[in-house]
C-alpha cells in the first residue's frame, strides 16, 4: 500500500481491513503524481453494533447554527454539528479528487467545497455533482474556511489563496512565509488567522495583513479563537501562544514534548493542546499556567473536540490508539474506546471526534474505518472505507461527508 506525506494519508481500493504503518509528518516526500483513483465500494451499510447503547441527555453547551464552514465547525474548534448522524450510514455518492483528502470539507453557498494533497479544489452540489474545480498547484493539508461568499484556502509553498465560492475564481493572494498548512479560523472582527511555517498571521477580510508573530520553530496546529478574539497557536518545541487582537504575545507556555496536534478552547476557557508526550493539556487563558494533563499513550497530533458537556475529546497514535473522553474540569478520564493497532507508533487516529446533534460521536481512522460511538464511548455502528481516514468529517444537515485517503469525498445517508 501507498503511504506517506506529512499528516498521514494513503490512496487504496476498498478491501478487507489491512492495518498499516504511517510516517513521522515531517520531512515531507515529493508531491505525488497525480492520477485517477481507484473506485470506492459504493452502497455498503455500516455494520450496526449487536447491542445499540442507550443514549443519554446532552450538556448545555451549543453548537454553532448552520452548514459547515470551518475546520471542526466554530472559531473554539469545540467540532459540536447542530445535525444528526445516520444512525446507519451507507454511501449514497462519491466524487473523485484525483489525489488523498487529508482534511474535513467545509459548505459554502450551499456547495460542498473539498480539498487534497493533489492541490485540486473543487465544489460539490448536495447531490455529488461537480460545480467548479481549480489546481492550485500545491497540496492542501488544512480545511477550507468559508467566509460569506469567500473561501480561504492555504496551500503549501506560501500562499494563501482566497476564491469565490460561487465560481471558483481567484480573489485575493496573500504570499506568506512558509507553507500555509494549518487551517484558518475566523476573528470576531471578519478577518481571519492562520499559520505558515513559523510565523502567525492576523489578516483582514480583504485578505491584507494585519498582524504577523513570528516564532521560533514551526507552528503546525490549527489555532483555535476565544470569545475576546485570543488567537491560540501551538508549535514544534512544545510552545504554546496566546496572540491579542492585534498580534501581541499575551503569554507562551512552555510544554516538554512538540505540540502539533490542532488547539481547542473548553468549556471553561481551558486552552487545550496535544503533544508528542502523549498527553492532553489544559492552560489557563488568563496566563497559560498548567491546569492539568492527562496521558494517553500515544501521540496525540489530531484535532481535540469539546462536547457539549464540556467533556474533552482527544485521539492518539499508537502503539494501541484510542478515543477518549476527559472531564474537562479535572482531565480525568471518563472513557476510551481502542481500534486495533499495528504497534507502530504513528499508526492511529488523526481526525477529531465529531459530536452530532443526539451526542453520537463520529470520526475516522487509518484502519480505514468509519466509527460511531455513544456518548459514553461504546460503539453503536463502523463503516469500511477505501482508505485513510485522517481529516475531520461533517454533517451537511443529512449528510455525512468523509474525506478519504483514496482520493474520494464520501457522502452517506440513512442505510436503514
Amino acid at each position: 500500500m501507498l503511504r506517506s506525506w506529512h499528516r498521514g494519508v494513503v490512496a487504496l481500493g476498498a478491501a478487507a481491513l489491512v492495518p498499516l504503518a504511517l510516517s513521522r509528518p515531517a520531512p515531507r516526500a515529493p508531491r505525488p503524481t497525480e492520477r485517477a483513483p481507484l473506485a470506492p465500494r459504493v452502497g455498503g451499510v455500516a455494520e450496526a453494533a449487536s447491542s445499540p447503547p442507550p443514549a443519554r441527555p446532552l450538556g448545555a453547551g451549543s453548537a454553532k447554527p448552520g452548514l459547515p464552514s470551518m475546520q471542526r465547525l466554530d472559531p473554539r474548534r469545540t467540532n459540536r454539528s447542530p445535525f444528526q448522524a445516520p444512525g446507519r450510514p451507507r454511501v449514497v455518492w462519491t466524487f473523485p479528487m484525483n489525489g488523498p483528502i487529508a482534511t474535513a470539507p467545509v459548505v459554502a453557498g450551499g456547495l460542498v467545497i473539498v480539498a487534497s494533497l493533489a492541490g485540486k479544489v473543487a465544489a460539490v452540489t448536495l447531490d455529488g455533482k461537480e460545480r467548479w474545480s481549480r489546481d492550485l498547484g500545491e497540496r492542501i493539508y488544512g480545511a477550507p474556511l468559508a467566509q460569506g461568499e469567500r473561501v480561504r484556502v492555504g496551500v503549501d509553498r506560501g500562499k494563501m489563496i482566497t476564491l469565490d465560492a460561487a465560481t471558483g475564481q481567484v480573489r485575493a493572494t496573500l504570499d506568506v512565509d512558509g507553507d500555509a498548512d494549518t487551517a484558518p479560523a475566523p476573528t470576531p472582527d471578519g478577518g481571519f488567522v492562520f499559520a505558515a511555517g513559523r510565523v502567525a498571521y492576523g489578516a483582514r477580510a480583504d485578505s491584507t495583513v494585519r498582524w504577523r508573530y513570528k516564532h521560533r520553530r514551526k507552528l503546525y496546529a490549527a489555532p483555535a479563537v476565544g470569545a475576546d478574539g485570543t488567537s491560540y497557536f501551538s508549535a514544534q518545541g512544545g510552545a504554546v501562544l496566546a496572540l491579542g487582537p492585534e498580534g501581541e504575545l499575551r503569554w507562551k507556555t512552555q510544554l516538554k514534548s512538540d505540540a502539533d496536534a490542532g488547539l481547542a478552547v473548553g468549556e471553561d476557557g481551558s486552552v487545550l493542546v496535544g503533544t508528542d508526550g502523549g498527553e492532553v493539556v489544559a492552560l489557563a487563558p488568563e496566563d497559560g499556567k498548567i491546569r492539568w494533563h492527562t496521558a494517553l499513550g500515544g501521540f496525540v497530533r489530531g484535532g481535540l473536540a469539546v462536547a457539549r458537556d464540556g467533556a474533552v475529546l482527544a485521539s492518539s497514535y499508537g502503539p494501541a490508539p484510542v478515543v477518549a473522553a476527559l472531564d474537562g474540569k479535572s482531565g480525568g478520564e471518563l472513557w476510551r474506546f481502542p481500534i486495533r493497532g499495528t504497534g507502530a507508533r504513528e499508526f492511529g487516529i488523526h481526525g477529531a471526534p465529531l459530536e452530532d446533534a443526539e451526542g453520537t460521536l463520529v470520526f475516522g481512522a487509518q484502519d480505514d474505518t468509519l466509527y460511531g460511538l455513544s456518548p459514553e464511548g461504546q460503539l453503536r455502528w463502523k463503516l469500511q472505507l477505501g482508505g485513510d481516514i485522517d481529516g475531520t468529517v461533517v454533517l451537511a444537515d443529512a449528510l455525512l461527508l468523509v474525506g478519504c485517503g483514496d482520493g474520494n469525498l464520501y457522502a452517506l445517508g440513512e442505510g436503514g
